[in-house]
């Protein structure tokens, strides 16, 4: 796995500069033969300086020598001030591995407590793992971070997994994507190039205003209720089937421009007050037999 790691810009008040003048410092570290990583004693930093004094005395860890800077800002050694020891008398231990650039990677070890850190050249703190607390922080101040890896990356949390972004999350996938919920209801939801599948005990969905688009659209399920105020369908055509039909309303007017037609084995019109039939022509045929009964028949 590869993780690459863009710095940015960076604020230049923030950034931590490098001593300049004259001045003492602590050999904490070797980078190279001639190159080592120095804490000058005004600073919690540490910064490579090249060796530039021609005595046989190689520094060691824990010497103090004096170092100074030209025009450029490249730090040198340029004397000892004197000898120290390879074992230490503090607390807190340290092994560091440092660039030419400044970047390092540092073990340490206080009060029993280990500790391994990754620094960019500005000692800004990129990465820390904590072997005795089993935790790990990557952090970056400016920037970005990428992980690349040509097979798989795998992020596995014994309890709670968490993806926060201050602007957008974006999830792409060359092949399908799934959310799922190992829990005792499943719930899952699927995106892939076929469509969208969800599945779960209950979908809710809620918005202030809807749309849904389809070309070929299909619905399935025992039963359908909906409560709306006012609805309103504009089809080219309309073809039901049903067993049984009941439909209930207070007024009901039907407006048609063309022919009505009804083709049923038998028909009844039940009315509690009146039936009236309006027509320029009214035509009525019965094969076998034709029956008008009432108190009142008017013909003509």
């Amino acid at each position: 796995m590869i993780m690459n790691i863009d710095h940015g810009t960076t604020d230049k008040s923030k950034t931590q500069t490098k001593p300049n003048g004259m001045q003492s410092a602590i050999v904490v570290g070797q980078v190279g033969p001639s190159t080592f990583l120095v804490q000058p004693g005004t600073s919690s930093s540490t910064y490579c300086c090249e060796l530039a004094t021609f005595s046989e005395r190689v520094p060691r860890k824990g010497d103090r020598v004096l170092i100074n800077s030209d025009q450029h800002g490249q730090q040198f050694i340029i004397g000892f001030i004197g000898h120290g020891s390879t074992a230490t008398t503090c607390e807190s231990q340290s092994n560091i591995l440092a660039g030419k650039s400044g970047a390092s990677v540092e073990l340490t070890n206080k009060d029993g407590r280990e500790s391994l850190q990754v620094r960019d050249q500005n000692q800004r703190l990129i990465f820390e793992y904590l072997p005795d607390e089993g935790k790990g922080h990557i952090s970056l101040e400016a920037g970005s971070i990428s992980l690349n890896a040509q097979k798989s990356i795998d992020l596995t949390a014994g309890t709670d997994l968490r993806l926060f972004s201050g602007h957008a999350t974006r999830l792409d996938a060359l092949g399908s994507l799934d959310l799922t919920a190992q829990s005792e209801k499943i719930s899952r939801i699927g995106l892939g190039r076929r469509g969208v599948h969800l599945s779960g005990e209950a979908l809710l969905c809620v918005a202030d205003k809807g749309l849904f688009k389809f070309h070929r659209s299909q619905l399935q399920g025992e039963s359908v209720s909906a409560r709306l105020e006012s609805a309103k369908m504009v089809v080219s055509s309309m073809e039901t089937e049903v067993k049984s039909l009941f439909e209930k309303a207070t007024d009901v007017f039907r407006q048609v421009s063309g022919l009505h037609q009804l083709k049923a084995k038998r028909t009844r019109t039940i009315c509690e007050d009146s039936h009236a039939v309006i027509a320029k022509r009214v035509r009525i045929d019965g094969n076998y037999s034709v029956k008008l009964q009432g108190d009142k028949i008017h013909l003509g």
